[in-house]
């Protein structure tokens, strides 16, 4: 049961993020996020922390780069602050709380990786995702279900 509910919430979540304007700049909240994160440590140290050079940092600070996902999760845990929350958002806690409370937190990470990871294709690519996934989802429901029986 928690897997089709987990899947609806999901399936839910995308959809809203989907209907949302599109064309947002999402470098703009990083780098304010990020700056903010940061709590005034100089460049340098924190690139030594994050395994990049100061010019990448510096990069990400005005808007001209764009962190990858290893980064991301790394800034992430050096700053204590969520990917969802470096990103400019807000943590959806209904989502959030549903993964976190029913997986081991490594999943939970990497799930919440993956759903960021998600609002930066391109929304065709989206539409193919969302319908892969949920084909996926809806086999090993089936699969599960029948081994029940």
């Amino acid at each position: 049961m928690f897997k089709n509910q987990f899947v609806s919430g999901w399936c839910d979540f995308m959809i809203k993020k989907e209907e949302q304007n599109l064309d947002v700049d999402h470098k703009s909240p990083f780098k304010d996020r990020l700056a903010e994160a940061m709590l005034g440590e100089s460049n340098s140290s924190f690139a030594r922390k994050c395994g990049v050079t100061e010019t990448t940092i510096r990069k990400y600070l005005h808007g001209k780069a764009w962190p990858r996902a290893l980064t991301l999760q790394k800034i992430s845990q050096i700053t204590g602050r969520s990917t969802s929350w470096l990103l400019g958002e807000d943590d959806d806690t209904k989502v959030r709380d549903s993964v976190r409370e029913n997986a081991e937190d490594g999943l939970f990470k990497d799930t919440e990786l993956l759903l960021h990871l998600f609002k930066f294709l391109p929304v065709a690519q989206r539409s193919q995702v969302l319908k892969q996934v949920l084909k996926e989802v809806t086999q090993c429901v089936e699969n599960v279900d029948r081994y029940k029986k």
